[in-house]
């Protein structure tokens, strides 16, 4: 038989033995790891934030060489909006929170899925009832971020809540997911008890720093950006708070978007205002939920070819408009005004398609006879505009075209002047 002693298993971060509960287990590894902290007490997680708080006054410095930030707002929801934004300028940031504060909170974690924000929220899970208060454990409010595409995890004790929480955090910022992870409430969040605290080194070495770059690991991020980036990525630059985008719902199509100056007004104006902010166009999306079951995700280039080419540039549309005389007249002159409008504040109307459009609207021989009979007024604006649009440069047209909109408009006013005579 072989007496000798087994040698002995060393790991190179043992851990360090303390005694504590679920709440405090959890800040251990969040001082070190994290920048920052948005949390609006609720019981049974408020020591966390409590803990947190202390830390912050204390003036402890994380492995990031940065002091910790504490942000207490006035509600769990937002408390959840400070901790996405926060994340959005590329810190490394944490949440605390329970029952109906996790409900509370509940549409603005979607929003974080959707952004891709890699942050932690920590939850002292509390059930949810509605007949009296009830502070006991229940996993309710767990279980109803189901959908929202959070990654989740549930430690069973002090020791996991610590563990899960590094290992969560690692999760999150490979995936771009944000996670949550649950311990019972009072059962772990408050029962002390033995168990191995991450080092501050094992912490560094597993999580590495915020602004580290890292290789993207899957091939849809390299996409976005690039072989590597940012660990947590920064969507805001705070010294340039500008918007990155622009977005508009539609839930209708009783009308499209060259009815309507609302349109331009709001995505034109927005566009416009963040280029000359930023000195980059935005990327400005239309969005078409007239069927909320199977919503349709466009550019607004996109859809404004749609439009152009399905009604603008449709022949039944323009005989339809026909029908109506004066007033049909009119919506032609206001779609091409509205057209004009987008491209003058977005730059998305090509060249060709102010060239069709002028053909079919203005020199096509039937629709220009109708408009003279009909609303001559309309016609005259119809001109002017794309007149306007080949002087701004906005159109860039041979001059045939320029000089037939100007022979038609001095038509147009000598008919006019020879109508006053009369």
């Amino acid at each position: 038989m072989n007496f000798r002693k087994k040698p002995e298993t060393t790991f190179k971060y043992p851990g360090i033995r303390m005694a504590m509960d679920g709440n405090t287990a959890v800040i251990m590894c969040e001082r070190e790891a994290s920048d920052a902290a948005g949390a609006y007490p609720i019981t049974p997680s408020t020591q966390m934030g409590e803990y947190w708080a202390e830390e912050t006054a204390k003036g402890h410095v994380n492995n990031s060489g940065r002091a910790l930030i504490f942000v207490e707002p006035e509600s769990e929801h937002a408390a959840a909006a400070v901790t996405a934004g926060m994340t959005m300028t590329g810190l490394r940031a944490t949440n605390f929170s329970s029952a109906q504060g996790i409900a509370f909170m509940h549409e603005s974690l979607y929003a974080a899925a959707g952004k891709r924000l890699p942050y932690v929220l920590n939850i002292g899970c509390r059930a949810i009832t509605k007949a009296s208060l009830n502070v006991h454990c229940g996993h309710d409010d767990f279980h109803c971020i189901d959908d929202t595409g959070f990654v989740q995890l549930f430690a069973r004790d002090a020791q996991g809540a610590a563990d899960l929480n590094l290992i969560s955090r690692k999760i999150a910022e490979l995936s771009l997911t944000p996670a949550a992870v649950g311990q019972d409430g009072f059962l772990t969040t408050h029962l002390i008890e033995p168990l191995q605290v991450p080092e501050r080194e094992l912490i560094a070495e597993f999580l590495g720093n915020p602004d580290d770059q890292i290789e993207c690991p899957t091939p849809a991020q390299k996409m976005l950006y690039g072989e590597t980036r940012r660990r947590i990525p920064a969507i805001w630059d705070v010294d340039e708070p500008v918007q990155s985008g622009v977005v508009q719902n539609q839930d209708n199509r009783e009308h499209d978007l060259l009815d309507s100056d609302d349109y331009y007004q709001f995505q034109g104006g927005m566009t416009n205002a963040i280029t000359q902010l930023k000195g980059v166009a935005p990327v400005v999306y239309h969005n078409d939920h007239s069927d909320p079951s199977t919503p349709k995700i466009r550019t607004l280039k996109e859809e404004l070819n749609r439009v152009i080419r399905s009604r603008v540039l449709n022949p039944k549309w323009i005989t339809a408009m026909q029908e109506h005389g004066y007033k049909g007249a009119f919506e032609m002159a206001a779609t091409v005004d509205y057209l004009f409008a987008y491209d003058a504040t977005t730059n998305l109307i090509d060249d060709y398609q102010y060239r069709d459009v002028t053909d079919a609207l203005v020199f096509d021989k039937n629709n220009q006879q109708f408009m003279r009979e009909n609303n001559p007024h309309a016609l005259e604006e119809m001109a002017e505009r794309l007149l306007e649009a080949t002087q701004r440069g906005l159109w860039q047209t041979s001059e045939h075209y320029a000089e037939k909109l100007q022979d038609l408009l001095l038509d147009l006013d000598g008919e006019r002047e020879g109508n006053s005579d009369d």
